[in-house]
This record gives structure tokens, sequence and C-alpha cells, in this order.
């Protein structure tokens, strides 16, 4: 059986602004900390993944946002953040709830009443 495309959820991509500014947050920095090249930071892997996830960006437009320069900078960073999630719990709960507000400010504003946290 084929599934109907009226059930499925179409929602449109965050502006890279307030990916930043929800990331930030989550983060506990400022917005400017994202931008800035620091060694062993998981600051930047994780602003560069949730542009990627929730704001249709590409790796590219992503890096340029950051500071990066390039998508591959950007694709290493987003490469080794599974493994910075392994290893911090802390940083783990923080990148959840990113994740949650993101797809929270995702929703339609009808249905904007629940919270979930599927993953990207």
């Amino acid at each position: 059986m084929k599934e109907d495309v009226a059930f499925r959820r179409r929602t449109e991509p965050l502006s890279g602004e307030t990916i930043l500014d929800v990331a930030a947050k989550g983060l506990g920095v400022e917005r400017a900390a994202l931008r800035q090249r620091r060694r062993c930071s998981p600051l930047r892997a994780v602003a560069a993944r949730m542009l990627l996830c929730h704001g249709g960006q590409t790796q590219r437009e992503a890096g340029l946002l950051l500071g990066m320069g390039t998508g591959g900078a950007v694709s290493a960073q987003v490469r080794r953040l599974p493994d910075l999630l392994a290893k911090d719990g802390a940083l783990r709960k923080q990148v959840e709830e990113i994740e949650k507000s993101l797809k929270f400010l995702r929703l339609p504003a009808s249905r904007q009443t629940k919270r979930g946290s599927a993953k990207c």
C-alpha cells in the first residue's frame, strides 16, 4: 500500500540566524563563539549539524555562516560530532535540547503544543 502524500509533515527550514541563536543559547555561549576557531571545541560541530539538519543548508553554506570557509571543514566537524557526544553526556543533553527546540520551531503554528524528540 502506498503512502498518501497528504499525511507527510511538511515544514519549512529555519533561517541560519535562528538556528545559530538557538544553538548558542542551548550551549550557553555567545553567538560569536560559534564562529571562533578553537581546538577540540564542539561548538562549531554542533552548530554545523543543526544548520544542515534544520536549515536545509549545504555544507558550503553552513561553512560560510560559521566562518569556516569550505564545505570540507564542515564535513570534518560533523563527522567527529558522534564521538564527542559519546564521550560527553552533558554535551549530548545540550544537543538533545537544541534539537527539541528547533523541531518545535519548525512545526506549523497549529501544531506547536507538544515537543518531540526525533533524530535528524
